[in-house]
């Protein structure tokens, strides 16, 4: 949307938004000129959901080459995974947990979401005892 847009006139927008209250506008000035934090924190206080396509926006599809950029984007999965959990889009949170490999946060985030056939399908694909154990409880 902005890409090669003067930093400085994205900013004096992104803060007209913000002081005038219009947050589900501001999000994805924020997302595009990459503060990403910033974003995710103000969906939060602001109940700005965060949806699919803002998810999409803020995690890159193609694989990391290194190490570091593998570590930096689970590190923002994560976040991200964090900031749905705390806003109760728990079905969300639950897939992006999953990307990075956490299962159990993954099927705690099903069973606050309170449907019983997933998390029973969950710990059936997962196939491993802490999961069974947990889904049981």
């Amino acid at each position: 949307m902005i890409e090669g847009g003067d930093k400085t006139a994205i900013n004096v927008k992104i803060s007209s938004l913000l002081e005038n209250n219009k947050f589900d506008r501001a999000v994805p000035l924020l997302i595009s000129s990459k503060q990403y934090e910033r974003a995710l924190d103000i969906c939060v206080q602001q109940n700005v959901p965060i949806q699919e396509d803002l998810i999409k926006k803020i995690i890159p599809e193609e694989e990391p080459t290194n190490a570091m950029e593998k570590s930096k984007k689970a590190d923002l999965i994560k976040t991200v995974a964090e900031k749905c959990r705390k806003q109760g889009s728990f079905e969300l949170a639950s897939n992006l947990y999953l990307k990075v490999g956490d299962k159990i946060t993954s099927l705690k985030c099903l069973i606050e979401l309170g449907d019983a056939n997933k998390v029973i399908n969950f710990a059936n694909t997962a196939r491993s005892s802490e999961t069974y154990v947990l889904a049981a409880n």
